[in-house]
């Protein structure tokens, strides 16, 4: 008997994928299951929580939101540009 494996993304990975597709990384746009971020704001506000961005100058990247440490905010958009800088020169 085969059983077929269902493995389900965590939150930090939802998130890295909705910012991937966002810039335009293939390979996340190609997920029907992902939908990206509108735009850095969002991307942020679902992120650390802070929706009306009252914590950017009061150390805001500082303070956790769910399972995401808001520090983790700058790394999940650095990997998703540094996929698309690959993405892009490799393409050229």
């Amino acid at each position: 008997m085969i059983l077929s494996r269902h493995v389900s993304l965590n939150s930090k990975d939802k998130l890295q994928l909705a910012m991937d597709a966002m810039l335009g990384v293939k390979e996340a746009v190609r997920d029907r299951n992902v939908h990206p971020f509108r735009g850095l704001r969002e991307a942020y506000s679902i992120c650390t929580g802070d929706r009306e961005l009252l914590q950017l100058d009061r150390g805001g990247l500082y303070k956790t939101s769910e399972a995401i440490a808001t520090t983790d905010f700058p790394n999940l958009l650095l990997n998703s540009l540094t996929k698309k800088l690959i993405q892009d020169y490799d393409e050229f």
